[in-house]
């Protein structure tokens, strides 16, 4: 017997409420109850082996609805000892399901509650993370292949309540950072757009002292604009070079920075965001010595005006570079090492198979880089003023000494773009009143020159240790 058509459509919706009722139940025990102590099980481990520190959560939740994601009760504790490293109250994540189309991480929204970071510069000059910064992994072949950039959308990021401690064993001060509290609307490679972001913001008590700035953002139809102005005087760099969680080889004995800069991004709805740099940038009394206080480079005043600039796809056009008096002590001891490697880090010797590895790994970067455009730099102007090297060569018993002096040189259109052709001049003098003049037409890309070379006054006799 056939049941009539309207007892077989209530039937059928009445199996199909039931589906979606026991899908929803499925749906809500396995994302409120079963996936929360996975992911905490999995985040001890992963974290505790990888950073060789204890780690602790309190809880974790996850809304398989709203597709949000908190982790409450988080710490880090130091190496073999009960001291906290790193911890913060509460991290709430509000994932988006644009992240499947955009095939990216998007997240709308943000929120770190009362983070905290203990840091410790000891008296051999490492830090407490210095082991964390050392850490290597070496990438299979297949995915150096397979390997693409991270897609991403960070929107709405804020901190709240953050605190640093730092203790500086050398100098045997402490520095402090209280009631710190950030706000950045978006950080995104990805072309996605919301309807509302936060105001950038930064405040905190630095050394009791209060500090803050605010910036600027401004929602259009088809884009929000995020502008910051970054305007400081004499940046005392040695003060701050001497906290580099990597050794350094050389001495930062002076140098300030001025600046008056604005950093924009621009987030659209349907192309790539841009992150545009503009200002002028000044570096003055740079000086540097080696560990030995040998004087390496020396720099009364080195000014860099930025134009309009993308700095998401490196695009960056210097409206003018100038650089008065530079000093170089260029060194070549006994086995032929140049003293100006000091200024470049991880620059010492190295096994045979580790030199072997690296220059093989040079080799395959190079050749990728081949098949890669370059990045488009482009200088209207620059200049140098006024500059010296003075060189030595010890190697090989030569004994050979030499200055430069008096050098000049301005180079007008530089562009890393294709057949762009851009010209230079160069002159100088060295201590024996030789006089070398160089003016070339030249391109990056491809890399060609020419031009003329003009020398007078060479003194033969003096480089017969090179002969």
């Amino acid at each position: 017997m056939q049941l009539p058509e309207r007892f077989r459509s209530r039937s059928f919706h009445r199996k199909t409420a039931l589906r979606v009722v026991a899908f929803l139940f499925v749906f809500s025990i396995t994302g409120f109850f079963i996936l929360p102590p996975i992911i905490k099980s999995v985040l001890l481990k992963e974290l505790s082996e990888t950073l060789h520190r204890d780690v602790s959560i309190q809880t974790v939740r996850f809304n398989p609805f709203i597709l949000s994601f908190t982790i409450r009760g988080f710490e880090i504790k130091e190496p073999k000892s009960r001291q906290k490293f790193v911890s913060f109250d509460e991290l709430y994540l509000n994932f988006q399901a644009m992240s499947v189309i955009r095939r990216g991480i998007v997240i709308k929204e943000i929120v770190l509650k009362n983070p905290y970071i203990n840091i410790v510069r000891n008296e051999d000059m490492t830090f407490n993370f210095t082991d964390l910064l050392l850490m290597k992994k070496k990438p299979d072949e297949k995915e150096k292949k397979k390997a693409s950039p991270l897609r991403f959308s960070f929107n709405n990021i804020q901190v709240v309540g953050a605190s640093i401690d730092f203790m500086d064993g050398p100098k045997h001060t402490r520095h402090t950072v209280k009631d710190g509290s950030l706000a950045v609307p978006f950080i995104s490679n990805l072309p996605y757009y919301l309807d509302s972001y936060v105001q950038p913001a930064f405040s905190a008590k630095v050394n009791g002292h209060p500090v803050s700035f605010k910036g600027m953002s401004k929602p259009f139809i088809d884009s929000h604009e995020t502008s910051i102005d970054l305007n400081f005087k004499d940046l005392d760099l040695p003060y701050y070079l001497a906290y580099s969680p990597v050794p350094l080889k050389f001495k930062l004995v002076s140098g300030f920075v001025d600046t008056m800069s604005r950093i924009s991004y621009v987030q659209y709805k349907d192309k790539n965001p841009t992150l545009s740099l503009v200002g002028i940038t000044s570096v003055k009394q740079i000086k540097i010595t080696d560990s030995a206080d040998a004087p390496l480079v020396s720099i009364p005043l080195f000014n860099i005006s930025i134009g309009s600039s993308d700095l998401m796809s490196i695009n960056v056009h210097f409206s003018k570079i100038e650089v008065q008096s530079p000093e170089i002590n260029a060194v070549l001891d006994k086995k032929g090492r140049p003293n100006l490697l000091a200024l470049i880090p991880g620059q010492g010797e190295k096994p045979a198979d580790e030199k072997k590895k690296a220059d093989e790994d040079k080799m395959v970067d190079a050749k990728a880089s081949k098949k890669k455009p370059l990045p488009v730099i482009e200088a209207d102007e620059m200049l140098l003023s006024g500059g010296k090297i003075l060189f030595a060569d010890t190697s090989e018993n030569r004994n050979f000494k030499a200055s430069l002096e008096n050098i000049q040189a301005k180079i007008k259109r530089f562009s890393t773009m294709k057949e762009k052709k851009g010209d230079a001049e160069v002159s100088f003098q060295t201590d024996s009143k030789e006089a070398f003049k160089l003016t070339s037409n030249f391109s990056v890309e491809p890399l060609a020159a020419a031009g003329a070379v003009e020398a007078s006054g060479i003194v033969l006799k003096k480089y017969l240790p090179y002969y």
